[in-house]
């Protein structure tokens, strides 16, 4: 290929062949490869000659004196130079960039900078950079001192505008609001720290209202008549549990079994001072189709009309905490069943009237 402008050539076990010649300039191999690669030209070729390569294989363009280029070497090919050949190990590819112009290999830059010389003073001595003495390094150690020393008293310093003093070594307890030194301002701060969980005159007192009162007795007070009140009020009230103070532990299940014979079933006596809640309800008719009623334990009032149910159909009606049906006070309930009969279980909550 003739050598425009930059080219990248993609390098194998296969020799390939580079035409440079453009108008005698200079041009630079660049490996861009993890692999090395090798060259060979040959200057006395003319430029027109075939490119047709003299060399079948990586290792005879090595033993022809071939020049290793390395993985992120490059390589600057005189401007009277032809033709390249280049190729790698078997087994083992390269890309190479063919750049127009010299380009320099910053590996193999030998550069002389000139001499450091030890003298007293000026660039070395014994080996070590000579102190700067009597200008601004000088007087920064009188301030500050040296290694672990202390900042000279002496050597106050104002921050800002105001009259706070950090060199001063007073380590008397600040005023409140007063000026100090850093010490006594920091004994000023730890001794308001330790008098945070004792204190209590920033809170708002009780007469002066607001969310967070002192009372008394030096206690946070509850709020009372508001928000949070009324919010009780709802959640208590808001089912059947939580109203009447009880929890799932208190649910009862009473087994229902009719077998084949419909007519009354007694889910809870008449109990004075009590009264049902039905929570809950699974169960089937059984020997035909029939219907099913709910109503008090002395057949009245009835709580639901005879609701039809087919043979091996039935209720499951489970607990949410909303009462299904609830008696009246120290009234029992029952179930009624009629052409089928009802086997199952009824879950209910026996509360105070």
């Amino acid at each position: 290929m003739k050598i425009i402008g930059q080219v990248e050539v993609a390098v194998t076990d296969t020799p390939r062949r580079v035409s440079l010649r453009d108008e005698f300039m200079p041009n630079t191999l660049v490996n861009l490869g993890a692999n090395t690669a090798y060259y060979r030209y040959n200057p006395d070729k003319p430029a027109g000659l075939t490119t047709t390569l003299d060399e079948a294989s990586e290792a005879a363009i090595r033993a022809l004196g071939g020049v290793p280029l390395r993985a992120g070497h490059a390589v600057v090919i005189p401007g009277d130079v032809p033709y390249v050949d280049i190729a790698c190990i078997t087994g083992e590819t390269a890309t190479v960039d063919v750049i127009p112009g010299a380009l320099v290999d910053s590996t193999s830059i030998t550069a002389t900078i000139g001499a450091v010389t030890a003298n007293a003073g000026t660039n070395l001595n014994t080996s070590l950079l000579a102190l700067e003495t009597g200008g601004n390094l000088a007087s920064l150690v009188t301030l500050l001192g040296v290694g672990t020393g202390a900042m000279a008293s002496a050597q106050a310093v104002t921050i800002a505008t105001d009259d706070t003093v950090i060199g001063a070594t007073d380590d008397t307890e600040a005023a409140a609001g007063g000026v100090g030194s850093i010490s006594s301002k920091l004994r000023k701060i730890s001794t308001d720290i330790g008098h945070i969980d004792q204190d209590t005159s920033k809170l708002q007192t009780a007469a002066g209202g607001g969310y967070v009162r002192q009372d008394a007795t030096s206690t946070i007070a509850k709020e009372t008549g508001g928000n949070l009140a009324a919010l009780l009020t709802v959640m208590t009230n808001f089912n059947a549990f939580t109203k009447n103070g009880k929890s799932t532990d208190d649910l009862e299940t009473i087994s229902i079994a009719q077998g084949v014979t419909p007519g009354a079933a007694t889910i809870k006596a008449d109990d004075s001072g009590k009264h049902v809640l039905v929570m809950g309800v699974f169960g089937t008719m059984d020997t035909a189709d029939g219907t099913l009623q709910f109503r008090e334990a002395d057949d009245s009032p009835v709580y639901s009309g005879a609701i039809p149910m087919a043979d091996n159909g039935g209720p499951a009606l489970p607990v949410t905490g909303f009462p299904l049906f609830t008696s009246a006070d120290g009234k029992g309930c029952e179930i009624f069943t009629s052409g089928g009969a009802f086997n199952g279980a009824i879950q209910v909550l026996v509360v105070d009237d």
